[in-house]
């Protein structure tokens, strides 16, 4: 009796440990998911821009800031977000949406600490000339951190958890009408 009690515990002791083991190869897993969704997402961002200014303006760069061309990567982002995180609906379910969060923080934290960076270098710009605009204050870095944070964080976050709840849903659809297999 005090045999089978002793390997019981054993048992339900390796069983924990491996269970911690699991839950923070998740963690990293997690982790890692999120850097390789930020790099992709802002490569094909960025190259989308590029490409939409080159085609509009072949390379002229006389005419200013081509604000089309932000607006266009912006838009291929979201869309590779909701895509990429439709397709990890369906094949993990909502534990996505831990990756996706992490990925959108992340993407948050990168274009906000852009936006302080930027704003502290326009304020070393001395104000000369005829120019109206020179005559505005420079922004504020602090508040140019938190709007670059908080739209890019919540446009990802939006779009991975739509992304998200369809894939887990549709997938639940299907498993429920029978599906032996899950894809993936």
């Amino acid at each position: 009796m005090v045999g089978t009690a002793r390997a019981a515990w054993k048992r339900e002791w390796r069983d924990a440990s491996l269970g911690l083991l699991s839950a923070q190869d998740d963690h990293m897993r997690y982790a890692a998911g999120a850097v390789l969704r930020l790099a992709v997402v802002l490569a094909v961002g960025w190259l989308a821009g590029k490409g939409f200014d080159w085609v509009t303006t072949r390379g002229d760069d006389s005419g200013g800031a081509n604000i089309g061309a932000g607006l266009f990567a912006f838009a291929v982002g979201g869309l590779v977000i909701l895509l990429w995180s439709f397709r990890d609906g369906r094949r993990h379910g909502w534990p996505a949406l831990w990756t996706w969060g992490m990925m959108a923080l992340l993407l948050g934290l990168f274009n906000g600490v852009s936006e302080f960076i930027s704003a502290r270098r326009l304020q070393d710009v001395p104000t000369v000339g005829q120019d109206p605009a020179s005559f505005l204050p420079a922004p504020d870095p602090w508040s140019m951190a938190l709007l670059g944070f908080e739209y890019p964080f919540v446009a990802a976050m939006v779009c991975a958890a739509l992304g998200v709840a369809g894939g887990a849903l549709l997938d639940r659809g299907q498993a429920g009408r029978g599906s032996a297999t899950r894809s993936g």
